[in-house]
């Protein structure tokens, strides 16, 4: 079994990566469409790197 990384990515790392508006961001995550992030603090949220790497595969595998 391989171990996932610990490198956490910031909101904005993740709206970039992804060219999404935050608002969209955070409605996926709602809507349960999306990996939920790790909150560090109220205001911190972060996505592990391998989550959202995952999440991009598997879509991407989807449709092709």
């Amino acid at each position: 079994m391989q171990k996932k990384s610990l490198k956490l990515l910031k909101r904005s790392d993740v709206i970039d990566l992804l060219g999404v508006s935050k608002s969209t961001l955070v409605r996926w995550v709602q809507a349960g469409c999306f990996p939920r992030p790790i909150y560090l603090s109220a205001d911190t949220p972060r996505w592990a790197q391998d989550d959202v790497s995952d999440w991009l595969a598997k879509r991407e595998a989807a449709s092709a």
